[in-house]
């Protein structure tokens, strides 16, 4: 279930119950809420949507039964870009832009069945980013796929980079041109940016020297300003980059 608060955290309201979730789905609630009480969030039955911060919801079937949204993006309450898996295909795209009254299929290249889509952001000027992972966990590999008009069209994934050995993935995109992934074992950070034109680049650069090696967490507020958790083995410390 979810709570919601509407003053800063000093007191918390339960939502409405949700649907049960099928033996052997889960559901780890990655909302995308383009105002206060909108939020759209994949569910391994349908889409939820709710107007006012879950005290209420829908659940919309917006694609078939051997199908699941599993990333959504929506920068206003009526635009939205979601990625869908299928039992028997790749990954695709749908788009909308009357909250879901209507939806389309994208336009975009093949995603390989090895390889997931980390996160889905997009802005209110239609940059969109698509983050790619793959790899094995001895060399785990880093691209995207990037849009310019709000998802409707997709470009092809650069190069995958590799950033090393990782067991567990660490990564945010703090807008639909910029996102910082590492790994659970600290041996390289990858910037991934998207020009205004949409060319993809991916930068990898060394795990500082002076940071503990283990990366715990990453949170990137705004598109330029990330935060990096690390830590020893017990206990941790932030640090941030402007980059």
């Amino acid at each position: 279930e979810l709570a919601r608060t509407l003053d800063g955290g000093a007191t918390w309201k339960k939502g409405a119950a949700l649907p049960a979730v099928p033996v052997n789905d889960a559901w780890d609630a990655q909302l995308s809420c383009p105002s206060p009480m909108t939020c759209y969030s994949g569910y391994p039955t349908g889409l939820l949507v709710t107007t006012d911060g879950f005290a209420h919801y829908s659940l919309l079937r917006v694609v078939g039964p051997d199908s699941q949204i599993l990333q959504v993006a929506c920068p206003t309450t009526q635009d939205c870009i979601a990625v869908v898996w299928h039992h028997h295909g790749p990954d695709t795209f749908l788009y909308t832009t009357d909250g879901w009254s209507t939806r389309s299929t994208a336009s975009a290249p093949v995603i390989p069945g090895a390889d997931s889509v980390g996160e889905l952001k997009c802005d209110r000027k239609g940059a969109c980013i698509a983050l790619l992972l793959g790899g094995r966990e001895e060399d785990a590999l880093v691209s995207a796929l990037s849009s310019t008009d709000g998802g409707r069209k997709w470009s092809k994934a650069a190069p995958f980079a590799s950033i090393g050995v990782q067991e567990e993935w660490r990564f945010d995109c703090g807008d639909g041109r910029h996102c910082v992934v590492t790994g659970n074992e600290g041996t390289r950070i990858a910037w991934v940016n998207i020009s205004r034109a949409g060319k993809i680049g991916i930068r990898v650069q060394p795990w500082p020297k002076s940071f503990p090696p283990y990366g715990d967490d990453v949170s990137c507020p705004t598109g330029r300003y990330c935060f990096i958790e690390v830590a020893k083995v017990v206990g941790g410390q932030a640090y941030r980059s402007e980059e």
